[in-house]
C-alpha cells in the first residue's frame, strides 16, 4: 500500500480488510508514503517501461487484498504516466528458508501464484504487456545480508532483460520457462503434464517438486483442497512429465501443483527448466483432465 495512491487503496479496501489508513509523509510503512515521496514526483517524465521488485512483506500484510492491490497499482501507474500499455516487468517473490522465524508467512507460494493473476505466466488476459522474472531458485541461506534477499541479482537482471527485449524493444526473445499446456490423469495411476515453451530439462529430481490433491473433479477449489501428497516422477520426455499418482487411484486426481514451497529448491536447482533457455518453470497449481 505504500507504493500506491489513496484511490487504489480505497478501491481495494473491502478486499484487503484494512481500514486503518495513515496517508502522508510519515513512516515508510504508512499508506501512500512511498508513492508520494518517490513516484509522484516523476510523473512528468516519459517512460519506456517499469520494473517492480516484489516486497516479501506482502506475504503477511494485506495478504487477502494483494491481487487487487497489485493489478490496480499497475493500472494506476500506467494512467499517471499517460501510457495505458506501458510495459511492466516484475520479479516474482523470491524465497525464504522454511525454518526461518517468519518462513511460514513470508514468501508464500500463494503470493507467487497471485502475482500471475492465477494463470502462471505473463503476459496474460489480466496482466497485459507485462513480463516476469522467476526468482524462487535464486536463494542463498548463507548470504551475509540475510537469506530473504537473494545476492544473485545478475541472474534476476538477465531474466528481466529477456522480457524487456521482447516486450519493450520488440526483439523476439524467450523470456519465461516451460508451463503446462494440459494435465491429464489416466486410469493406470499416472498423470501426464504436457509443457509448452519446451523442450524441457529435468535438472533436479526433487521428491516434493510435484504434489497432487486427490478428489472428484471440480469438488473443491485449489486453495481448499487437501491433503497434498508428493507425486514421484515416473518419466520425462522433451515435452512431458509423467507422475506416479497411484495414491489417488480410488478418488482420482483433482489438482497438481509444482514448486509449492517457500524455498522449493537450492540455487539454480529446481526441477524443471527450459532446455534451450535455462529459464526455470514457475510454480503452478492447476486442475486435471481425466482421460
Amino acid at each position: 500500500m505504500t507504493w500506491t495512491d489513496k484511490v487504489v487503496i480505497e478501491k481495494c479496501r473491502k478486499v484487503s480488510g484494512n481500514v486503518a489508513y495513515s496517508y502522508g509523509i510519515g513512516n515508510k510503512s504508512d499508506h501512500s508514503v512511498l508513492w508520494n515521496a518517490m513516484i509522484l514526483p516523476l510523473i512528468s517524465l516519459e517512460l519506456r517501461g517499469m520494473i517492480w521488485f516484489q516486497g516479501e512483506s506482502d506475504g503477511q500484510v494485506n495478504f487477502a487484498g494483494f491481487p487487487c492491490m497489485f493489478y490496480a497499482m499497475i493500472d494506476s501507474w500506467r494512467a499517471y504516466f499517460r501510457r495505458p500499455n506501458l510495459p511492466f516487468g516484475f520479479v516474482q517473490l523470491a524465497c525464504r528458508p522454511e525454518d526461518d522465524l517468519h518462513g511460514d508467512v513470508i514468501a508464500k507460494p500463494d503470493i507467487r501464484w497471485e502475482q500471475t493473476a492465477f494463470l502462471g505466466v505473463v503476459p496474460n488476459k489480466i496482466l497485459k504487456n507485462a513480463f516476469m522474472a522467476v526468482a524462487m531458485d535464486l536463494c542463498d541461506p548463507q548470504f551475509t545480508l540475510g537469506a530473504l534477499h537473494s545476492p544473485y541479482k545478475e541472474e534476476i537482471a538477465e531474466r528481466l532483460y529477456a522480457g524487456a527485449l521482447s516486450m519493450v524493444y520488440n526483439i523476439s526473445t524467450p523470456f519465461h520457462g516451460p508451463f503446462p499446456a494440459v494435465i491429464s490423469t489416466f486410469k493406470d495411476g499416472n498423470t501426464r503434464i504436457k509443457y509448452e515453451d519446451g523442450p524441457i530439462l529435468l535438472r533436479n529430481n526433487i521428491s516434493f517438486a510435484f504434489e497432487v490433491c486427490c478428489g472428484k473433479s471440480n469438488s473443491s477449489a485449489w486453495n481448499s483442497c487437501g491433503p497434498w501428497n508428493e507425486a514421484p516422477l515416473s518419466s520425462i520426455t522433451d515435452t512431458t512429465v509423467t507422475l506416479d499418482t497411484s495414491i489417488c487411484k480410488q478418488l482420482g486426481v483433482q489438482f497438481v501443483r509444482y514448486a509449492w514451497r517457500n524455498t522449493p529448491c537450492p540455487y539454480l536447482q529446481c526441477a524443471i527448466y527450459g532446455a534451450d533457455t535455462a529459464l526455470p518453470a514457475g510454480p503452478f497449481v492447476l486442475p486435471v483432465d481425466e482421460v
